[in-house]
């Protein structure tokens, strides 16, 4: 049997200011010969590779040499209270005189305005506060595109965006999308903010066709059409945890050289990153019939983010000097791996222990679960032993002993097995389908 995965560093919005694409190679798989047992077995062919498609930067903002300097009078702007539906990670991170501009976005935005007074700013703090609102704020999606900032004096006095005709009734149809799965998530399991969050990343993932379209960045996208890259994903996430009332935020950086979004979620005072997006392997490039989810991106520790995500830019948008948020901003350590799902499931080995892993896959065995097993190891030379023990050529009988020490009935000639490699986490899947 032959099974290709698509793992994806994907196509994602940088603030206002990159637009940038990634998608990772597929991964190759092979059929296997039988053993003397009767079982086909899958070896991987290579290693993963990643192919880094070219990046289109729009630039979304007049400099200053070449703003046109506005002869108009500055409206008066007093500070706005703005209703909210939980807390804004950016908003808390500005000085005052910065948050009374973020305030006045808001409420233009809010106005369905296209060209909106700000009290007077630096270019430089225009760059950050359109950030840290548009980042807070995902359903005034136009925000997070291109934008124009007009001056008078040195000082930036208006920013303009471009609002579409049919701006209020996406918001609108959006909101109220997202009010239903709210309330859909609540009837599920309640008010535990951690199964809320799980009930929406399965959600997302579950209902979201990772496709590049001229809005995949909007998370409305994800909310009305089904399909969506990185950034929709996210802004996805992070709202209906607003909605909740559950602490979250919009993360931009990069992974494996390409830009990335996902996001950051507090829990009972605790920090966690998750990435829906990766949480969401593609199958063959079609959606239907792969239902397989891969919890490892679900509340996750620093140590297991950093193995493949970074949060300043990746070098090609710093040398073509976009504006970096990791610099102006501060993430939460994320220390705690006590909600990892893997590692709460007993399907995460610290230490290699062959007998130990027998009884786990003779478990599954015994509980009935026979499709996507999942396993990760601590180190790569632990996953690689795994993968020799296991997995190699030849006969298995460790696997063959596995599943009669969970059903000594399970006739092994009668299946065969596929994985899943996802190497630079450490973690697999095996399935058994009877041939």
């Amino acid at each position: 049997m032959k099974r290709t995965i698509r793992l994806f560093t994907c196509l994602c919005l940088v603030l206002a200011l990159v637009l940038s694409a990634c998608e990772g190679e597929p991964k190759p798989w092979s059929e296997g010969p039988s053993d003397d047992y009767g079982f086909n077995y899958s070896q991987r062919v290579g290693n993963e590779t990643t192919t880094a498609p070219s990046v289109t930067h729009y630039e979304t903002t007049t400099q200053a040499q070449n703003l046109q300097q506005q002869e108009t009078t500055t409206q008066q702007i007093t500070p706005i209270v703005v209703a909210q539906e939980g807390p804004r990670f950016y908003y808390s991170q500005l000085p005052e005189e910065e948050q009374q501009v973020y305030q006045a976005l808001v409420e233009g935005s809010a106005a369905y305005v296209a060209d909106i007074p700000v009290p007077g700013c630096s270019q430089e703090q225009a760059n950050r506060i359109v950030f840290a609102m548009t980042s807070d704020y995902p359903a005034y999606y136009w925000t997070g595109g291109a934008y124009v900032m007009h001056s008078m004096g040195g000082q930036v006095s208006s920013i303009e965006f471009t609002v579409p005709a049919d701006a209020k009734d996406r918001v609108e149809r959006s909101k109220a999308r997202a009010e239903e799965i709210v309330a859909e998530a609540k009837a599920a399991v309640g008010e535990d903010p951690y199964e809320l969050v799980k009930y929406y990343f399965e959600t997302i993932v579950t209902s979201t066709n990772y496709i590049k379209s001229e809005h995949d960045q909007w998370m409305n996208n994800v909310l009305l059409e089904g399909n969506a890259v990185c950034a929709g994903y996210a802004k996805t996430f992070l709202y209906l945890c607003q909605l909740s009332g559950i602490e979250c935020g919009y993360v931009t950086g990069h992974s494996k050289g390409e830009s990335h979004a996902w996001n950051v979620v507090k829990l009972d005072d605790v920090w966690y990153w998750v990435d829906v997006t990766w949480g969401d392997p593609v199958s063959n490039n079609e959606k239907p019939g792969n239902n397989f989810i891969n919890y490892n991106y679900l509340t996750f520790s620093d140590d297991f983010c950093f193995l493949n995500h970074t949060l300043a830019l990746s070098d090609e948008d710093a040398a073509a000097g976009i504006y970096d948020p990791s610099k102006d901003f501060t993430y939460p350590t994320c220390a705690d791996d006590g909600k990892e799902y893997y590692k709460a499931a007993g399907a995460y080995f610290a230490s290699y222990s062959v007998d130990a892993v027998k009884e786990y896959l003779a478990k599954n065995v015994q509980e009935g679960k026979l499709t996507e097993i999942p396993l990760r190891f601590a180190t790569a030379t632990d996953y690689a032993q795994f993968n020799a023990d296991f997995l190699s050529n030849g006969p298995v009988n460790n696997l063959r002993d596995a599943l009669t020490m969970g059903d000594p009935s399970f006739e092994t000639s009668g299946y065969q097995y596929s994985t899943l490699y996802f190497e630079d986490i450490y973690f697999l899947t095996i399935s058994f389908e009877k041939t």
